[in-house]
């Protein structure tokens, strides 16, 4: 691929990945081979080919955005099959909607990681709950067994070693 290219130039290929996954991209390939390949915007290819031959196609985000900072991902060449050459319709299509998902992601960004923070509280509420109710269960059961029996476990230094039989 050729390296050098201007500030207004974008390389828009389609790429196969080791995955068997088909994705359009922009790219912005890195000084030296072993610098990471970054990919703006990426997007999934879904094609579906209809009863009588109709092909459809759809892009949808090879990653969730709005749980990234940028829209850029970075992965090493050697997870790269091949690069194929999109169609002027492909690319078109592409850039279309890899600005649209720009813009989402300006615009709904900073409200999905404010529901995220919401989820964030509420599992930590669960979580604590769960551990109140954790140890009432703890402290229930142990008036359920003998005591010599806790008196077992407390006591045995080498429960739980697995060269000692029980």
């Amino acid at each position: 691929m050729d390296e050098t290219k201007s500030e207004t130039f974008r390389i828009i290929k389609m790429i196969r990945m080791r995955t068997g996954e088909l994705i359009i991209t922009e790219l912005q390939m890195g000084k030296n081979a072993e610098d990471p390949v970054s990919f703006v915007t990426p997007a999934h290819i879904v094609v579906e080919r209809g009863p009588t031959r109709t092909v459809m196609m759809r892009l949808v985000p090879w990653v969730p955005f709005e749980l990234l900072s940028d829209t850029r991902t970075s992965i090493k060449e050697c997870e790269i099959s091949g690069f194929l050459n999109a169609s002027p319709e492909c690319v078109k299509l592409y850039m279309t909607w890899a600005d649209i998902e720009i813009d989402n992601l300006k615009t709904f960004g900073s409200d999905f990681r404010e529901r995220l923070r919401y989820i964030e509280k509420i599992e930590e509420r669960n979580y604590k709950s769960f551990k109140e109710e954790q140890l009432k269960n703890k402290t229930s059961t142990k008036d359920n067994v003998s005591d010599s029996i806790i008196q077992f476990f407390e006591t045995n230094e080498n429960w739980g070693n697995s060269n000692t039989a029980h």
